[in-house]
């Protein structure tokens, strides 16, 4: 037996194949918790290898719980129905101010070309309408899914009525919008309108479910807490796998939306000005309002859809994840000492130091084992060497950055309204700036509240 180099030990309790946990709420099991031990109990057990037998107890007395405590009731939450108004209302601001931008006068002179505050007479209606439509299909969902379901029975008829005659009308505007606009503007200003939707091909293929699957198919939050705390290994890593995925996609489409908005808000009015126009519209003062707009709407989309009882469920998965760290392997250790180190298996929940190997040939040395040490909060569960895993648990350990990431954001751009405000002139920037500033005072209210109760919420 060399006396030099690292010489692994195996002095952790043998793994389980079932995870703990300790969990406040007012659902309780009581032959799960009855077996779990506390934190000090668990840190005051230690095993050496001479005990390591078939004689043990249970396995899921020697796992280590995983301590969640239950958001409170009143953490305020936005209705579905509420944001997608809300989102609706700030889309029609920001076209209203972009048109104000584009279409004002200097009515105030006393012989003026106009005196009216925007070139009305320039203005096409018909687009106005069209764009308006677009921006309106989240709200026009939800209002048919969510609302019209809760009416009794005996006046169902009137629910459908309504359901059609909404369809009817909102699609004959969309369409005499758009034939008036294929008479009036080239193929090339056409092309501009559907432009998203061949972005949208690319991007998410022939389908609609990436549009309808937040609005027809909602999970429930509630039943994933509580079943997270009750899983095997192989159970906590599907439901990773797929919260991965989900989150990933849920990303993709905030992006895609927020660019969306700020596309018809922004730039399709810039492509459809009247030439008249050319020589005294401010150009650069429109795109930036489009930066503006895009991100506005990207953390107000991201705040809705990464909501904080989602971001809580991914965290709670997260610490039953846990994570493996590579041990180096010194040259004058043994076979024995090697030998000693239990193999990875798929079925075992681990506590948090203990060691395994997992592929028993190394690429950059062959003929040396692997060796990885449980380095998750209590338990792991994760697959050593697994990117996925590693990239999950670096995102959810700990929710509050994904928060802090959109406050900051949030904060360089209301700071970016100020400065432009106190640098701007001319009074339609003066109007826009402050309409703008109102709303992103609000966004950044609710952020900075949120960041504020998780820091206190989750302690690490």
């Amino acid at each position: 037996m060399p006396t030099g180099g690292n010489r692994i030990r195996r002095n952790n309790p043998p793994p389980s194949t079932t995870g703990g946990c300790s969990n406040n709420t007012t659902k309780t099991y009581p032959t799960r918790q009855t077996s779990c031990p506390s934190a000090d109990e668990f840190h005051q057990s230690t095993i050496d290898d001479s005990s390591y037998n078939t004689s043990y107890p249970s396995p899921i007395s020697m796992i280590r719980p995983v301590r969640h405590i239950p958001l409170p009731r009143q953490l305020p939450i936005t209705d579905r129905s509420v944001f997608e108004l809300s989102l609706f209302a700030y889309s029609l601001l920001a076209l209203l101010l972009q048109y104000i931008n584009i279409y004002s006068t200097v009515w105030w002179l006393p012989h003026g070309p106009s005196h009216s505050i925007l070139h009305f007479h320039l203005i096409d209606w018909s687009l106005v309408l069209f764009i308006t439509i677009l921006l309106s299909w989240r709200l026009f969902i939800v209002v048919l899914i969510w609302k019209f379901p809760i009416i009794s029975l005996d006046i169902h008829w009137l629910s459908t009525f309504c359901k059609i005659s909404i369809i009817f009308i909102l699609s004959t505007l969309f369409l005499w919008s758009l034939v008036s606009l294929c008479y009036r503007y080239s193929v090339l200003n056409l092309l501009f309108l559907f432009y998203p939707a061949v972005i949208y091909l690319l991007v998410f293929g022939i389908t609609i479910k990436p549009i309808l699957a937040e609005f027809l198919s909602p999970l429930s939050w509630d039943s994933r807490q509580r079943s997270c705390c009750y899983m095997t290994a192989t159970g906590i890593r599907s439901e990773v796998n797929f919260f991965l995925l989900d989150f990933y996609s849920r990303i993709k489409k905030i992006v895609f939306n927020s660019l969306l908005t700020a596309y018809y808000i922004g730039f399709i009015p810039i492509c459809f000005v009247d030439p008249s126009l050319s020589q005294t519209t401010t150009i650069r003062d429109s795109f930036h309002l489009i930066l503006i707009v895009w991100i506005n709407s990207l953390v107000l989309l991201a705040d809705h859809q990464l909501s904080r009882r989602y971001l809580d469920v991914l965290h709670r998965y997260a610490m039953h994840l846990g994570r493996w760290t590579r041990v180096p392997v010194s040259m004058a250790t043994t076979n024995d000492d090697l030998t000693a180190v239990p193999v990875w298996s798929d079925v075992v929940v681990w506590n948090a130091g203990s060691l395994c190997r997992f592929n028993p040939i190394s690429y950059n040395r062959p003929g040396t084992p692997v060796v990885y040490r449980a380095s998750g909060a209590a338990q792991t569960c994760a697959v050593p060497a697994n990117q996925r895993h590693v990239t999950y648990y670096q995102l959810f350990k700990q929710p509050r950055r994904i928060l802090i990431t959109m406050t900051t954001i949030q904060c360089i751009i209301t700071m970016t309204l100020l400065v432009a405000l106190y640098r701007c002139s001319y009074w339609n920037h003066v109007i826009s700036l402050t309409a703008l500033l109102l709303v992103n005072y609000y966004i950044l209210y609710r952020l900075i509240r949120d960041c504020f109760f998780f820091e206190k919420f989750y302690v690490f």
